[in-house]
């Protein structure tokens, strides 16, 4: 990306302004102003701010990824999405998922593909059902199962990682059909070149960006 923007309330800006470097720091009131190619909402985002969400996410026209608590929100404002008006991505765990849908973990679970096509059609939104194998719902129905990964990638922060890659494959100018399914494969490849080094108990979701990056060189 050319050009990564952080809207973040000023003690967070402090506290990450010593490590990233590349990043250039707005204030959330400042979104709208800005002209991205892509935006990512619901990382780190915390729950009281759903009136920021409120405005925020009607107002988008271009393409979004939406994880975490941004996903939080949704399962209790789903006509918000509905009336979205840009191209939209959804990355749940399948905690998540039962939350935007009513329903149980074991009812996620029993059926993946079924429940996340059916949210992708019903919502006009491309849904990444995280999980083993990946699922990736298109537009249409058509879903996608992702082969790479492994039991290294469930620890906190692994799912913001991948939020960010499918975000930033979205600015670059991968449609979002294309920028979910070669986030979520870079993303599982990059945990499996990770394994010899460090195991699946011992990687860490700050270890993925460098083999990302060496994946796409």
């Amino acid at each position: 990306v050319g050009l990564l923007k952080l809207a973040a309330d000023e003690y967070t800006q402090m506290v990450l302004k010593n490590s990233l470097f590349e990043v250039v720091f707005i204030k959330p009131e400042e979104i709208l102003d800005q002209d991205g190619a892509a935006y990512l909402v619901g990382c780190g985002l915390g729950r009281e701010n759903d009136t920021l969400l409120k405005e925020l996410l009607p107002s988008f026209e271009k393409k979004t990824v939406i994880d975490a608590d941004g996903i939080n929100y949704l399962s209790a404002n789903i006509n918000v999405l509905k009336n979205m008006r840009c191209e939209k991505i959804l990355t749940p765990h399948p905690g998540e998922m039962s939350r935007l849908i009513g329903k149980d973990v074991a009812y996620v679970e029993y059926d993946r593909v079924g429940v996340a096509s059916s949210f992708a059609v019903e919502n006009n939104c491309i849904l990444v059902l995280k999980g083993k194998n990946t699922v990736i719902a298109l537009l249409d129905g058509s879903v996608v199962i992702n082969t790479t990964g492994n039991s290294g990638l469930a620890k906190g922060g692994s799912g913001d990682v991948l939020a960010g890659l499918i975000a930033s494959l979205c600015a670059q100018g991968y449609s979002c059909a294309d920028a979910a399914v070669l986030g979520v494969y870079l993303h599982g490849a990059a945990a499996d070149i990770l394994i010899p080094r460090y195991g699946e108990h011992g990687m860490l979701p700050r270890d993925l960006p460098e083999q990302i990056g060496v994946l796409l060189g």
